[in-house]
């Protein structure tokens, strides 16, 4: 599917149908503004990048193919970013990055996206709704989309930040292995969003400071304030790393020191058993003379000496501060 909407000359935003000509012939045209949106193109629309505009093929090979990493391509007369949106299910923990590849003509934007990317589509019907993005220009379109997709970020930060706070009240009263295996699903989390975070934060910040046509500097400073939203959410996923990993020696100091309790009842239990085995190796001998063999008090007395032997124990324990 392709959408167009378009800036005329008399300031609406007006949206039709991709016209294959009539595009060629508006762009350059400064009197107008539009943005073209690909939204799980098939093949013959994908071809609109390349016969209609004319883009490089490495960028329409990147739109194709998944792109890992978001960068940022200088090109004669346009720019090409690729940058990710995000989708997360906290249930299952499952962090789905989805490619958003976007153009930047003098007066035109360019978006391309097999699924569907909430952040174009608020930005799609506030243009639909309302003229106003459309009558700042072009840059200011892919600013909306970036920013709109950067406030997906948030929330997505804000469910970590609450799973974290959960995991730590956890580890300390019930250090079990299910809480071990929601850390390091927490981890791999985290460390997805800081493998997309870092780069992007990096393609926002040149988008910034670029010196080219395509850039206005009252737009430079727009794509700055995008860049400062997104480093305090990249900011957060540093904290939220070390949060983890502090959870994670937190749960291992704990089981450790649930061994080490366990160890310390067993082994006060094997200690206090072991004069009592040697009493009763000593009684348990064949001898045919021995103390109390033929007394009538023999058993209870060994008994008796056994139990006062293992109270002593105890009592030297808990003095000593073992107990």
């Amino acid at each position: 599917m392709i959408r167009f909407i378009e800036r005329g000359s008399g300031g609406s935003a007006a949206i039709g149908e991709f016209d294959a000509e009539r595009v060629r012939r508006l762009i350059g045209d400064p009197s107008t503004h539009f943005w073209v949106d690909l939204s799980d193109p098939s093949d013959e629309e994908t071809e609109v990048l390349a016969s209609v505009f004319r883009f490089h093929p490495l960028t329409i090979d990147d739109c194709i193919f998944d792109v890992a990493s978001p960068k940022l391509d200088v090109y004669d007369g346009y720019l090409f970013l690729v940058i990710h949106a995000i989708e997360y299910d906290s249930k299952a923990k499952k962090l789905e990055p989805i490619e958003l590849d976007c153009y930047l003509g003098p007066n035109y934007v360019v978006t391309f996206h097999y699924p569907t990317v909430r952040p174009i589509e608020e930005v799609m019907s506030r243009c639909r709704s309302s003229s106003r993005t459309m009558n700042r220009g072009a840059e200011f379109i892919l600013h909306e989309v970036l920013d709109a997709l950067v406030d997906e970020y948030i929330p997505v930060s804000e469910s970590l930040d609450r799973q974290l706070d959960v995991l730590e009240e956890r580890v300390i009263h019930e250090p079990k292995r299910e809480v071990l295996l929601e850390i390091l699903e927490l981890k791999r989390v985290v460390v997805h969003l800081r493998r997309l975070l870092v780069p992007q934060r990096e393609v926002l910040r040149k988008i910034g400071n670029d010196e080219s046509d395509l850039v206005s500097r009252e737009g430079r400073l727009f794509f700055r304030d995008v860049h400062d939203h997104l480093y305090r959410v990249s900011e957060l996923t540093e904290l939220h790393r070390e949060m983890i990993t502090s959870a994670l020696e937190a749960y291992l100091s704990s089981v450790s020191n649930r061994l080490n309790e366990v160890m310390k009842v067993l082994t006060i239990i094997a200690t206090l058993i072991l004069p009592l085995t040697l009493i009763t190796g000593i009684y348990g001998m064949n001898f045919h003379y021995m103390p109390e063999l033929r007394s009538p008090y023999g058993y209870p007395a060994a008994l008796l000496l056994m139990a006062a032997v293992a109270a002593g124990m105890l009592t030297y324990f808990k003095r000593r501060g073992w107990l």
